[in-house]
C-alpha cells in the first residue's frame, strides 16, 4: 500500500502530465532519472499543477490509479462505463465520480475496471460514455 502515497501532476501550461518527487507548499518537483531541474515542470509552481493522489489501487493491467483517471467497466449488459475517479471528502476515499450510483473502490474486483485515459488529456472519454 505504500503507492498509495506517490503523486503526479499536470502542469497546465506545458499539458504535461509527471510523476511527482517532491512538493512544498509552493513548488512542485517532477521525479527524472538524474533527479536535475532541467523543464518548465521541475520545478514547477504549485499553483500551475493539479496535483492527483494515488489510489493504492491497480487496473486489471497492472497500472497504479490516480484521482481523474478515467475508469472503464464493461456492464452487465456488455456496455462500456466510463467514470471519472474522485475523492470522497465525506468518505475518506475514492469513488467513481459521474456515475448513477457512487461505487466505492472497494465495491469493485480490479479485474473488472481498466484505465482508459484521464480527464486532462483525455476528456472525451467522458462525453462518449454518456
Amino acid at each position: 500500500m505504500r503507492d498509495r502515497f506517490k503523486f503526479r501532476a499536470w502542469h497546465k501550461p506545458t499539458k504535461k502530465m509527471f510523476e511527482v518527487h517532491c512538493l512544498t507548499d509552493k513548488e512542485v518537483f517532477e521525479n527524472t532519472l538524474d533527479g536535475v531541474g532541467t523543464s518548465p515542470t521541475n520545478p514547477a509552481n504549485m499553483k500551475d499543477c493539479v496535483l492527483m493522489q494515488c489510489t493504492g489501487l491497480k487496473d486489471k493491467n497492472g497500472n497504479l490509479i490516480y484521482e481523474n483517471d478515467i475508469i472503464e467497466i464493461i456492464g452487465n449488459s456488455g456496455k462500456k462505463l466510463h467514470f471519472r475517479v474522485a475523492v470522497s471528502d465525506r468518505n475518506c476515499g475514492y469513488y467513481f465520480m459521474d456515475s448513477p450510483i457512487s461505487y466505492s473502490f472497494d465495491f469493485f474486483d480490479s479485474h473488472l475496471y481498466e484505465i482508459v485515459g484521464n480527464i486532462h488529456e483525455n476528456p472525451e472519454l467522458l462525453e462518449v460514455a454518456k
